[in-house]
Formats: C-alpha cells, structure tokens, sequence
C-alpha cells in the first residue's frame, strides 16, 4: 500500500497493488493511482488505512 502525490512517486505506484493518489496530487499521479485518498491536511493516510484493513478509526490517544 502506498500513497503519493507527486510525479516522484509513479515508481513507487508502478510497483504497489494498492497506489492511492493524495487529494491535491498532481494530475499524473491521480491518472495512475489505482484510488484516491484524501489530501494529507485532511489525515488521507490515517483515514484510509483503517477503513482498507477494515479497522474502526478511533477518536483521541489509546487508554
């Protein structure tokens, strides 16, 4: 799994089963992820990780 959003990245998702393309990313990069994710001000890699692996987000720090 892996995320990017610049053109530095394309190897990386040529190589990876799971390339998310970061919300803002350049064009190129959105055109070959295989799925989106939300920008990284917006936690695109917290929120999509869970949600992939099928885990709850939690809200705050574990006890």
């Amino acid at each position: 799994m892996v995320f990017g959003d610049c053109l530095d990245d394309l190897e990386m998702f040529d190589a990876a089963e799971w390339s998310f393309a970061m919300g803002g990313a350049h064009p190129e990069v959105l055109r070959r992820a295989r799925h989106l994710a939300p920008s990284d001000h917006d936690n695109g890699v917290l929120r999509t990780i869970p949600r992939v692996i099928g885990i709850p987000l939690q809200a705050g720090p574990p006890t």
